[in-house]
């Protein structure tokens, strides 16, 4: 499944939710050396259900646009 995620870091609390239909991730890592995709890829796999490990960013790894790979 492809999934387009909208990563907020630096957020005050940690969730997903669904905003315009899109994911919105809020993670309270930094956007730095890849610590805010490191949480969003756990978050995303938990609200899924997955394994971290079943989930793969496709593409954005410097944006905050993403795009996951779930399953």
């Amino acid at each position: 499944m492809i999934v387009s995620v909208r990563v907020v870091p630096n957020a005050r609390i940690e969730g997903v939710s669904e905003e315009a239909g899109v994911l919105v991730v809020r993670v309270h890592a930094a956007a730095r050396e890849g610590q805010a995709n490191e949480r969003a890829i756990e978050l995303v796999a938990r609200h899924f259900g997955v394994a971290k490990r079943q989930v793969r960013l496709a593409h954005g790894r410097a944006s905050r646009f993403k795009v996951f790979e779930v399953g």
